[in-house]
């Protein structure tokens, strides 16, 4: 599991599911990691945002 240490912070995390141009793949790392942490409100909007049907199934 991920340390809290490795969290984005608000700003950080409002630029990233601003950007148009970031790769879903990335999402999906950032939404995985807030999984694993059990932040599932964090979870979902970066699934959201790459439209992961899988990972917002398994918060479900």
């Amino acid at each position: 599991m991920k340390a809290r240490k490795d969290l984005i912070n608000c700003l950080k995390k409002r630029d990233i599911l601003n950007n148009n141009g970031i790769e879903d793949r990335v999402l999906i790392e950032y939404g995985s990691g807030f999984f694993e942490m059990e932040l599932y409100n964090d979870a979902i909007d970066f699934f959201e945002k790459a439209n992961y049907e899988d990972g917002l199934k398994s918060i479900k």
